[in-house]
Parts: structure tokens; sequence; C-alpha cells
């Protein structure tokens, strides 16, 4: 893959696409094949440890693929480059578990997995595939070796040169992810604002500001357990209703997630755009819900339906693009929930608390807007100069060396 030039960044466009009837008999046979080359090279290198205690290497198995095209000539149109994606994959599973191994983790072995469970696959570079966009960016075409041109909708944001591509088959769809070295334009603002997520509201600013959560997957629960219960009542592994069923839950999961990231994708920006500094909770998610069994399963589902650590991904690689901070202010230290904003004194409150109300100097807020006052002051007196202090998790990697654009205190 090629690497970004200085100033530039790789961000992925995701495509819809529309093959004809005889394109898409074509890429589903690709897809099983592909699955079939990923299980058979976990089956070797499996059985070479096991009978003769060797380990195979990712280039072990890259040069054997000439002599397996002369014995499956079936492969020879998917492309020697798209078939050392594959092949790289298994590679970097056997690497992540040999890691989780060394580090005491949980390793999971790499596993076998049937064509409906694969993702798709890739070609690591240019060849065997070009994006033609038209005259408006908008749509295009997808020209594919040994398959034609494929109807493609969708668009760059920003583009630029073409590094990759990814075919992918999800809930009988498919789509093309290509990722492009390009200089991303965002203009971001020059406010400054603490944020704090939760699962009451989606937000709360320091100015006091709040944004509802939408809950997506509640809303969509009740359509969900009757499709998961038809489900349940299909005991016939191959039936075709069966296949239906499990298609339908599919489908549900899947509008649920598109609405969640809709949602993301257009909040992160319009902040991006208000503001140039932004100071928020470092959270930890996974160990927020991976205790408390039944007692906390509705609290657990309801922190992971909000979508915090993608709406921070999102905030962080938008920040990026248009050269401002998020801030992630250290919890363990500061305790915004329980820090009064105003006289800086820390009570524990109880979750149920939702207004914070000191017993010290008086000041009476929201709780979440209180915890954000607290993440804003903190960001903004460990800053050095134009730049956070150094305790604090930037989300810039630009780094740009230009002046600083003033900041203003919003709260």
């Amino acid at each position: 893959m090629t690497r970004p030039k200085e100033g530039e960044l790789q961000r992925r466009i995701t495509l819809r696409l529309y093959p004809n009837a005889e394109q898409e008999t074509a890429l589903l046979g690709r897809l099983k094949l592909h699955a079939e080359l990923y299980n058979a090279a976990i089956e070797e290198r499996k059985e070479a440890y096991r009978l003769q205690k060797k380990s195979v290497s990712y280039y072990d198995q890259v040069n054997q693929l000439p002599g397996a095209k002369e014995g499956r000539p079936d492969f020879v149109p998917l492309g020697s480059h798209a078939l050392c994606g594959t092949l790289r994959r298994v590679d970097l599973a056997f690497q992540a578990f040999f890691r989780r191994v060394k580090s005491g983790q949980v390793p999971g072995y790499p596993r076998f997995k049937s064509w409906r469970r694969f993702s798709g696959w890739t070609w690591p570079d240019y060849a065997g595939w070009k994006y033609l966009p038209d005259a408006t960016g908008k749509n295009g075409k997808l020209r594919v070796s040994n398959l034609g041109a494929i109807r493609v909708r969708g668009s760059a944001r920003t583009m630029g040169e073409t590094v990759c591509c990814t075919i992918s088959y999800r809930q009988g769809r498919w789509y093309a992810f290509i990722v492009v070295n390009c200089k991303p334009q965002r203009t971001g603002g020059t406010d400054s604002t603490g944020l704090d997520l939760g699962c009451e509201k989606f937000y709360a600013l320091s100015n006091g500001e709040c944004e509802d959560n939408p809950r997506h997957l509640k809303a969509a629960l009740v359509n969900l357990k009757q499709a998961q219960r038809a489900l349940s009542k299909k005991r016939n592994m191959r039936s075709n209703r069966r296949k239906l069923a499990v298609a339908k839950v599919a489908k549900i999961y899947a509008k649920v997630a598109n609405q969640r990231k809709d949602f993301l994708h257009k909040k992160s920006a319009e902040l991006i755009g208000r503001y140039g500094l932004i100071a928020t909770e470092e959270l930890n998610l996974k160990a927020m819900t991976a205790n408390g069994g039944s007692r906390k399963a509705g609290l657990n589902r309801s922190l992971l339906d909000v979508g915090m650590s993608m709406f921070l991904g999102m905030l962080k690689y938008k920040a990026e693009e248009a050269g401002t901070w998020v801030v992630e202010v250290p919890t363990k230290k500061v305790k915004p929930s329980q820090t009064c904003p105003q006289c800086g004194f820390r009570k524990k409150k109880e979750l149920s608390e939702r207004v914070h109300r000191c017993t010290e100097c008086g000041y009476t807020e929201d709780r979440d807007v209180a915890a954000a006052q607290v993440m804003l002051k903190w960001a903004l007196s460990s800053r050095d100069g134009d730049r956070p202090g150094a305790e604090c998790s930037v989300g810039n990697a630009m780094r740009r060396e230009t002046a600083a654009r003033p900041l203003a205190v919003s709260g």
C-alpha cells in the first residue's frame, strides 16, 4: 500500500455496487474461492505446526500460488494481487494471535470461515481494478479485471490518489471500499467547549446545550424481538425459511447501525465546525460494559447503543482534518461528575442524582453540564501556549505548525 505524502491523510470511500446478473454470479464465485483460499492457508499452517512443529510464513504461502493456480485454473481470473491480499489477511490473523498469547490475553486462534461469513477480498495495490467516477463525482463505475465495469453509487468527500480496494458482501448487497491518499479540507470553529457523553442525553456541552439520545436500538427492539422469535422456531439449519429469517434479523441490525452511524457523523461534523477545542472525558467503554451480569444488561445495552467510542473516533479524525483539537481529560484524575466547576470541591454522587448542588459554594447546575464545565476548565488550564498540555490525549495527528487560531471560551 502506497504511503501518504507529507500533508496527506488516508481516507476510505464507500461505494454501493450494482452488478448485473452475470457479474453478481461471478462476484459470488470469487467470494467463495477467496474463502476457500483463506481456509486452506489456515489449514496448512495448522497442520505444518502439528506434524512438523514448523511455522509457515506469508512468503512461503505466496510462493506456492503459481503451483496452486496450475492445479486450480479457476483461481487464475482472480489475479495474483487479490490472492496475495487474502493470504496477507491470514498472516495478520496469526500475528494478532501470537501477540495476544505473549500479552496474556485470550488468544483466539484464527478460525475457518464459511463464504457466507467471509467479509470479502482486497487488492492491496492498483493492479486488477480501477475506479472511474462520472463527471459529477457522485456515481461512476468500478472496472474489475476479467469481470468488466460495474455500476457504482457513492462519492468521495475529498478525492485523491487511489491506493487499494476491498470488495465486500453484506446483507445481500455488494460494496467497494477504496482507500485514497488525499488532503481533506474541513473548516473548524474558533470557540471552545466541554463535552460530556451519556445515555440519558447523548451529549451535554459546557454552555448548557444538550442533544437528546435518539436510542436507535430501542426503537427497533419490537421488530427485532419478533424477528428473533421467528428465527428461533426455524430449527432446520439448512432450510430456506431459516435463511430468510436470518436475513431479516440481519437487515434490522444493519438499519440500526446505519442510523447510528449517520447520526454520529452529522453531530461530530457539526461540533467540529463550531469549536476549535473540544474537551471530553477519556472513556474505557470495554471496562464500563464488562461486568454486572443481568443486573446491568439494560445499562450495558444503552451504553453500546450510544456509540460513544465511534463518536470519539469521528471527532478525532474530523479535528485532524480541520486542524482543531480534541482533548481527552483523564477522568480517574479529574473526576468531572464529582467535582464542582465553580469551587473545585469534590463529592461523590449517586447515578440517580441528575442535578449538581455544591454544598460548599452553593453552585447548582445540571449534572452533565457541570461535568462538561469541569472538563473544559481543566483542558484550558492545562494548555501550554497554543497547544494542550502533555497530560492530555489529543486527537490531532497533523500537528500543524501554522499559527493557532484564537480560541474563545463557551460556557
